[in-house]
């Protein structure tokens, strides 16, 4: 079942983002690598939660109001900057493993609500302020929030790797680039044969 598979997949980049976290230091996490990049490791992780919390709330919403033809809108504009899991290590890894936990709890309520439909808020302007509400459901924006975190590791590997930190080889990689190396190392059948 396609939710089984997409529940899997934000649990596997949420663990990502355990293993990154709780392998640097509080100094590592907030340190900004500079000419580089122009944020910290810290700043990275509160917007990958951001999009989590918006999803959940959103979600925790629409499941908690009984008959009504309104969608919950998924505010993806919300932002915590200079939010404490910015600067401490602990609250990401609180809140990695409080989202993780929500995962496998609505892996299960899914089943009993359904692709909950919802409506998704974003800017999509740079030159001034203009948001746009677009017709979504769960299951699409679950798959979002995790190709978007993949996409920060892959900003905050650069910026570990610029510290001298070991990173695990496949944090920050989509699943796509990950099957195609899986694929690239299994022995040709046809020259077996």
């Amino acid at each position: 079942m396609p939710l089984e598979q997409i529940i899997r997949g934000n649990i596997e980049a949420l663990d990502q983002g355990i293993e990154l976290v709780g392998n640097v230091t509080d100094e590592q996490y907030t340190k900004i690598v500079t000419p580089y990049a122009s944020s910290s490791m810290g700043a990275h992780f509160r917007h990958i939660l951001d999009m989590f919390h918006a999803l959940k709330n959103s979600y925790q919403t629409a499941t908690s109001v009984v008959n009504t033809d309104a969608l919950t809108v998924v505010d993806y504009d919300y932002r915590r900057r200079g939010a404490a899991v910015e600067d401490q290590r602990t609250v990401a890894l609180d809140e990695l493993k409080e989202i993780k936990s929500w995962m496998r709890v609505l892996g299960k309520n899914l089943s009993t609500f359904g692709n909950v439909g919802v409506r998704i808020k974003t800017e999509v302007t740079l030159q001034d302020t203009q948001s746009v509400e677009l017709d979504s459901s769960i299951f699409r924006e679950l798959i979002f929030i995790s190709s978007h975190a993949v996409h920060h590791y892959a900003l905050i590997t650069v910026i570990a790797k610029l510290q001298n930190i070991s990173v695990n080889d496949s944090i920050g990689l989509a699943p796509a680039t990950v099957s195609y190396l899986r694929d690239l190392n299994k022995p040709d059948l046809a020259a077996s044969e």
